[in-house]
């Protein structure tokens, strides 16, 4: 688990995670929901299959002329996300340090404390490929389709798992503050991205109050900076360029390939955190081991916390509440944490299983729409060929997981399970 204390530990741990080749983004977020990044149209499990809900925030808008006369429902839609309406537009940044100031920081018409009492995070984001917030055939995307509630980008929930980042936008001065860009959610109904893009960072409840002093401090980053007049951000915008998708349409057919390439590669992404988990039961077992046999409380607290071990089994002071490791217990102690540690792997491959079935759901309600549309492009001949090519990736995701699993008390549920 990432977790740092001051502005130092989150440069270091950025640095480190975004060392390689990879492009990556930041989203700040003030605390931690049970599902983070969701743009704030979804949020309370709103659903925009029966109304025309968000086209007309964004018609009300224009008519109050609150987007400066933009013939764009996009640019629209960006001005009226950054004045607080709903959309199915997912701020992000650029500047890891803004995200930060966001992840310490309630919105600007709230007092800067009122939160500190709840942990935030900060969301690393992978670029696969980025837009442009002006190009037609973005705006012809976002106009004649996605706010279309009964369109097939809407209605067919396999293309609700596809999201377009578009990049910074630079006529609204608190995005050009922000350093900022949005991430497109199609879809009538919310669905995340995928885990393998995303890393994320906890900043401790008692940390927030030092680190909005420290960002404030040493770089000037607070709300004053954040909702402000901006600077010339010219050479980020040329050096954006170079990661645009090149595309001509967003075909269905098109668009569902990647649907299901990213899938597979969030199922090696779970599979990796399940073979990480295993390689590391053993080094677990001999450092809680030690650990206890020279009872160091404060160490076992810090160590469990680190790598998510519950610790709740050993008992504590009844006045200081501290930790208190009597050698007598030791070995009771320690079968409980190999239960929990194995309940860990337990944990990760249920949630695999979760995954692989909610997606097979969303592939089988597309399937039917689409039979009953009798569309051409995704015709049944079509989705026969993705179930089988499903199979195929979970298969082997099955038999990747057996091998790293052999030599636990850990059952896989069959393919055939998994899908009824």
């Amino acid at each position: 688990m990432n977790i740092v204390n001051n502005v130092s530990e989150y440069i270091e741990l950025v640095s480190k995670i975004t060392e390689n080749s990879d492009s990556y983004v930041y989203r700040g977020e003030n605390k931690i929901y049970a599902t983070s990044c969701v743009p704030n149209i979804f949020r309370e499990h709103r659903r925009l299959s029966n109304f025309s809900f968000e086209k007309n925030i964004l018609n009300k808008v224009r008519s109050e002329g609150l987007d400066g006369g933009s013939q764009s429902y996009l640019l629209t839609a960006i001005e009226a996300q950054h004045g607080g309406f709903p959309s199915r537009l997912l701020d992000i940044s650029y500047n890891s340090l803004i995200a930060l100031h966001f992840a310490v920081t309630p919105f600007y018409n709230r007092h800067e404390h009122v939160d500190d009492d709840s942990d935030g995070q900060v969301v690393i984001i992978k670029i696969e490929d980025m837009l442009s917030p002006s190009s037609d055939e973005l705006e012809n995307l976002y106009r004649n389709e996605l706010l279309n509630n009964k369109s097939t980008k809407n209605i067919v929930m396999l293309l609700a798992h596809q999201h377009k980042m578009v990049d910074f936008y630079s006529k609204n001065q608190r995005i050009k503050a922000q350093q900022g860009g949005f991430i497109i959610f199609y879809g009538n109904e919310f669905r995340p991205l995928p885990d393998y893009m995303l890393q994320r960072i906890i900043i401790p409840s008692t940390a927030k109050a030092t680190i909005r002093n420290e960002l404030d401090r040493l770089f000037c980053i607070s709300n004053a900076y954040v909702y402000p007049e901006s600077n010339n951000l010219v050479s980020r915008i040329v050096r954006s360029t170079d990661r645009y998708a090149n595309f001509d349409t967003f075909d269905n057919v098109d668009e569902i390939e990647k649907v299901l390439r990213k899938f597979e590669r969030n199922l090696k992404h779970y599979t990796r955190q399940v073979l990480n988990e295993r390689k590391q039961k053993p080094m677990h077992e001999k450092e809680l081991n030690r650990i206890m046999q020279n009872k160091e409380n404060d160490l076992l607290e810090d160590y469990c916390g680190r790598h998510g071990i519950e610790y709740i089994h050993i008992p504590r002071n009844g006045q200081t509440k501290q930790l208190t490791i009597l050698k007598k217990h030791t070995t009771s102690h320690m079968k409980t944490f190999l239960k929990v540690i194995d309940q860990m792997l337990v944990d990760h491959v249920t949630k695999i299983e979760c995954y692989i079935r909610d997606f097979y759901l969303d592939l089988i309600q597309s399937k039917e729409l689409m039979m009953q549309k009798k569309d051409e492009q995704l015709s049944e001949e079509y989705f026969k060929g993705l179930e089988e090519r499903f199979e195929l990736i979970v298969t082997k995701n099955r038999t990747d997981l057996k091998v790293i699993l052999r030599d636990t008390p850990i059952t896989l549920t069959p393919y055939e399970k998994i899908i009824e």
